[in-house]
């Protein structure tokens, strides 16, 4: 049996474009994708608070443990949403 590498990014930044890439997809048109409307506006909301977090946990001013932290709990539901 073939083995696949996983298909979410490892790296946070690469996760953030691929996350903003899919919830402009599904949002576009969720159907090609077996998705359904509400899915992708699960997705969607996810992609917002995971950006926003990630801008957050980034930036050199606003960056503390507790950003770092909301923005790994934000991936954590994210990936669970996707």
């Amino acid at each position: 049996m073939a083995t696949y590498p996983p298909y979410i990014p490892p790296k946070d930044s690469l996760f953030a474009a691929w996350l903003a890439n899919m919830a402009a997809l599904l949002n576009a048109d969720p159907l090609p994708y077996g998705l359904t409307a509400p899915q992708a506006v699960d997705v969607d909301g996810v992609n917002t608070t995971f950006q926003a977090a990630y801008t957050t946990a980034i930036d050199p001013a606003t960056r503390t443990t507790p950003t770092v932290a909301a923005k790994d709990a934000a991936r954590a539901s994210a990936e669970a949403v996707v």
